[in-house]
Formats: C-alpha cells, sequence, structure tokens
C-alpha cells in the first residue's frame, strides 16, 4: 500500500512532509528567512500559495497533485515509458528543499510523529523527494506492523488461543482505512499505536497485577500521544482512572480520604495537562464559551441532528473513503458492516444481561468493561471537541471523519468479536464465524485496493 497511493494523495501529505522538510532544516541557517508577503493569500486550492519548499510545490505542481485532490475523475499524469513525464526533471532538480519565508504555523508544537521522518530527511538528503518521500512511508508501515503485534498480545493477554488471536490481529490488518493510515506520511498512525500499546499495558496490569513495566508502558505512551494529537489527552483519562482502580483495590484508606486525595489529584493532572498538552486542548473545557446559539440546548439539538444526517458519512469514511475522501467504496458493505456491528452489539448486552451463561472461553468482565471505556471516551471526545467548534462557528466544517475514531480499532473489534462470541455460545462456531469475518476483510481490503483505488489513480 505503500507504493499505491501516488504522491501527496494521502490525506494532508503535502502538510505534513512540509513539516518534516521544516524539522529537517539545519539548526544554523545559511540562508535569511524572508517575512511573509501580506499582499500574498494563501488559497488551499492553489499549492503554490502556501509557504511550502520550493521543491515540494514545483514537484506537486508536475504531478497534478492540487487537480487529483480537487476532482475524482482526474488522474496524475502517466506517459507510456517506464517513467512519468516529468520525473526526471523532478529528480534531477536544483529546487530549495527549505522554507524561504518565515510562518509561525510551522514554528509550534512539532508532534512526535515527525521526529523518525525528519531523521530520515537529514539522512536520506542527496536523494531526489520521490526515495525520500516513499521511504518515510515506510516508518508509517513498520508502526502499523507493531500495532498488529501487539493485537495478537492483548487478544493473548485476555485469555485467548493462538488461533483467536491471529483472527482478530487479521480482522485490523486488512481493515482498509487502517492500512490507508500504515502507508501514508500522517500522525494519525503514531496516534493509533499509543492507544494499542496502552491498551497492552492496561490489560496486562488488569490481568496480572500493576507493575513498573506496564505503569511505565500506560504512563509513557500517554506522554507519547499527547506530544502526538489531541484526542489521546483522553489516555491521561483512562490512566487517572486505572490509578483510582488499582489504589482502591489494593490501598487501604478511608473514604473521605481517598475522596479528597482524587479530587486534588485530578485537578494536578488538569493543570499539568493544560501546559504541556500541545494545543492547550483542555480549553475547550475551561476557556470562555462565546456561543453562536441562543442556549445550550439549541446549540446541541442542532448539532445532534446535523450529525445523524451525516452518521452514515462518518462510517462510510470509517470503513472505506481514500485518499482526500473522494474515492468511495459501495453503500452495501458499509451497511453490511453495520449489521455485524448490531449483533455484535446484541451479544454484549447479553454477556452482561446473562452473567451465567457467558461461554468459558471469553474474557473476564473487567477486560470488557475497560475497552468500552476505551471506545466511548473517544467517541465522546472526538464528538465533544466537533460540537465545541459547531457551537461556536454555528456550522460543522469538516465533521466527524471516521479515521479520527481508528485509534480505538482494537477495541471496537474485540468487543465485535466478543459479541459474537456470546451469541455463538460454542467455540467452534465462534472460531468459524471470526474466519468468515476476517476472509471477508481481506477480500474487503483486496476489493478497496483493486476494484476502487488502482482505477481511482492508474486507470
Amino acid at each position: 500500500m505503500v507504493a499505491v497511493f501516488p504522491v501527496f494523495q494521502g490525506p494532508d501529505e503535502t502538510v505534513h512532509y512540509a513539516r518534516i522538510q521544516y524539522l529537517a532544516e539545519p539548526q544554523e541557517k545559511t540562508w535569511e528567512r524572508k517575512p511573509p508577503d501580506p499582499s500574498k493569500k494563501t488559497d488551499s486550492k492553489d499549492i503554490s500559495t502556501r509557504n511550502f519548499s520550493e521543491e515540494l510545490i514545483n514537484t506537486a505542481e508536475l504531478v497534478r497533485t492540487d487537480e487529483v485532490i480537487f476532482s475524482s475523475s482526474t488522474t496524475p499524469v502517466f506517459s507510456e515509458t517506464d517513467h512519468g513525464p516529468w520525473e526526471e526533471t523532478i529528480k534531477n532538480s536544483y529546487w530549495k528543499k527549505y522554507l524561504e519565508n518565515s510562518q509561525s504555523n510551522l514554528n509550534k508544537n512539532a508532534p512526535a510523529y515527525y521526529i523518525v521522518p525528519s531523521l530520515m530527511e537529514k539522512l536520506l538528503a542527496q536523494n531526489d523527494i520521490f526515495f525520500r518521500f516513499f521511504t518515510e512511508r515506510i516508518f508509517s508501515a513498520f508502526l502499523g506492523v507493531l500495532i498488529i503485534l501487539l493485537i495478537y498480545l492483548i487478544a493473548r493477554k485476555i485469555g485467548w488461543d493462538e488461533k483467536i488471536a491471529v483472527l482478530t490481529a487479521t480482522l485490523v490488518a486488512f481493515q482498509p482505512m487502517f492500512s490507508q493510515a500504515a502507508a501514508i506520511i500522517n500522525y494519525d498512525i503514531l496516534l493509533i499505536f499509543t492507544f494499542t500499546l496502552f491498551i497492552y499495558g492496561a490489560v496486562w496490569s488488569l490481568k496480572d497485577g500493576l507493575t513498573w513495566t506496564n505503569g511505565i508502558i500506560m504512563l509513557s505512551t500517554t506522554a507519547l500521544g499527547i506530544i502526538t494529537k489531541a484526542p489521546a489527552i483522553i489516555l491521561a483519562l483512562l490512566l487517572f482512572v486505572l490509578a483510582i482502580y488499582f489504589a482502591r483495590k489494593h490501598l487501604k484508606i478511608r473514604n473521605d480520604y481517598f475522596i479528597a486525595g482524587t479530587i486534588i489529584a485530578a485537578l494536578i493532572a488538569l493543570i499539568i495537562l493544560e501546559n504541556v498538552a500541545p494545543g492547550n486542548h483542555l480549553n475547550l473545557l475551561i476557556r470562555e464559551n462565546n456561543s453562536h446559539f441562543d442556549s445550550a440546548f439549541q446549540s446541541v439539538s442542532k448539532y445532534i441532528s446535523i450529525t445523524l444526517d451525516r452518521w452514515s458519512w462518518s462510517e462510510l469514511s470509517f470503513w472505506g473513503n481514500f485518499g482526500w475522501l473522494d474515492t468511495e467504496i459501495t453503500d452495501w458493505i458499509v451497511d453490511l458492516a453495520h449489521l455485524v456491528e448490531i449483533i455484535s452489539i446484541a451479544g454484549l448486552i447479553a454477556y452482561f444481561a446473562f452473567p451465567r451463561k457467558i461461554p468459558a472461553f471469553l474474557p473476564k468482565r473487567i477486560f470488557i468493561l475497560f475497552l468500552l471505556g476505551i471506545f466511548i471516551y473517544l467517541q465522546l471526545a472526538i464528538r465533544f471537541a466537533d460540537w465545541n467548534h459547531f457551537d461556536t462557528s454555528g456550522k460543522i466544517e469538516i465533521g466527524t471523519h471516521g479515521r479520527y475514531f481508528l485509534p480505538a480499532i482494537t477495541a471496537q473489534f474485540i468487543l465485535i468479536s466478543i459479541g459474537l462470541g456470546m451469541l455463538a455460545r460454542k467455540y467452534h462456531i465462534w472460531k468459524n464465524i471470526l474466519k468468515v469475518l476476517s476472509l471477508s476483510m481481506i477480500l474487503l481490503w483486496a476489493y478497496s485496493l483493486l476494484i476502487i483505488i488502482i482505477p481511482r489513480y492508474y486507470l
């Protein structure tokens, strides 16, 4: 998949690569940074107006990046030879690889994802932009492989055998939008990695008890997630909840002392996060709200109404809306996925409603409660941020894109497997169901690649 998506055709890849080039610049500049031209306005649909490097802009223009992004019927330029019409021009160019103009939005908050690609950019500085760009995509693929390995280990930790663990990991590995995230330059894949590693540490602690090792895993992944992207703030909340759980379980503390300590610790955590989280994300909770609406009820009700109308779009973009949101799988596939999700929800309800009928091969309730918590917290956090923007602006500009929910895909797919297992009742039936689902996911991935993505960009 790394080589399938044309250069700059992953979501926001031009911006991400521009940040990488900026961070790869030498500390001691051999050129003078020019102030931005106030008469030059930035147009998101015209890359030549962006404050990117000369190399990035010229390359994007020659491969028709803007034309391909903003027209689903346009493909990159091809030739009848082994080389593209502008490939040699781009490879043999001497365009500047640095920013000539100063721009404040590239000077702030370098997410952790960029550290490795920017080092790769420096090491490969003598190579052409295509070699550097696609090599840096491999870092995302490497993170994707680690995520799949972690999912296997999580499944084993909650008590599943090797076969079920492999099937569960397969479901995630071939989920089309996860495959895209692991094939492009974008920090979403590192966020998914931090969530998955946090889940592994948490499940380990819930099974075998809290240790220095799993505690450090959870603490470090929380910190890594927070300096990667805003939604990781919920990992801090989950870490706090787990700390309360283990403190309550192992320490004999009077109730009044315990409650007071919890409140004080929560306030300290909020103050720390407000000062260290990139972008001061907690301002959403504490800043003065200049609402566009007359009342909170009006704001929330209108937001819910609009969100319900756009629900199918969010689901579609979770299962298969590639590139810059213009390459979609067919609706009936999403409807079929919905059916499986609804059936699994019924199974989860049965799990809690009929505890005496829980099959022995399903995990303990504590694991399911934790996985439900991480899934629900992410849903609420993203929708709260989306509503907050809607409340102040009166409109939804981006909305809740399905890929925003990918960080919780591990929890989601394990919960789906548990729900189906509860309804299957028999281990061999459950295993066969997961085999069918895994094969279906592989076929969906192949369909997305061969029928949707390749024709979109190459035919």
